[in-house]
C-alpha cells in the first residue's frame, strides 16, 4: 500500500532542516559501505571478496544508499549507471556551494576500444563530504 503523507509532512521535507539533516543521514549511511569489496570481477576463486555478499562500484554505492534511504527521500533509483545519475541531477556549482552529500561527476573518454562509451562520457560518481577536498 502506498505510504501517505500529510501536507505537513511534505512541507517538512521540503524544508532546509530536513534537506540538512537527510544529506548527513545519507552521507553516513554510504559511509557504512566502506570495506565492501569493489566489482566481482575484480576478485578470482581464493582470493580474500570472491563471492562476496555485496560488491559496490561508484554508481552502485550511491544506487544501494537511496535505496536504503528511498522513504526518506520519498523516490526510488533505477539499475542505471553514473550517466542516468547525471541526467537526473544536472545541476553546476562551485566547490564553496557545494555541501556534503552533493555528487561530483567525472567525465573522460575511454582509450580502450573494448569499452563502450558512456553517455555523456560520465566515467566516475562520488559523494562530496565536506571541507576542501571532499573529506
Amino acid at each position: 500500500m502506498p505510504r501517505k503523507f500529510s501536507a505537513f509532512t511534505q512541507d517538512y521535507k521540503r524544508s532546509a532542516a530536513y534537506k540538512d539533516k537527510l544529506r548527513k543521514k545519507f552521507v553516513e549511511k554510504a559511509k557504512s559501505y566502506i570495506g565492501v569489496p569493489y566489482a566481482a570481477s575484480y576478485w578470482k576463486e581464493g582470493e580474500k571478496h570472491h563471492n562476496a555478499p555485496l560488491y559496490l562500484n561508484c554508481s552502485t554505492l550511491i544506487k544501494q544508499v537511496l535505496r536504503d534511504l528511498a522513504v526518506d527521500f520519498g523516490f526510488k533509483v533505477g539499475r542505471w549507471n553514473q550517466a542516468y545519475l547525471f541526467d537526473t541531477l544536472p545541476i553546476s556549482q562551485t566547490l564553496n556551494d557545494m555541501k556534503p552529500g552533493d555528487l561530483v561527476f567525472y567525465s573522460g573518454i575511454y582509450n580502450d576500444p573494448k569499452y563502450k562509451p558512456q553517455k555523456n562520457n560520465m566515467v566516475h560518481v562520488e559523494i562530496f563530504t565536506g571541507g576542501e577536498n571532499g573529506l
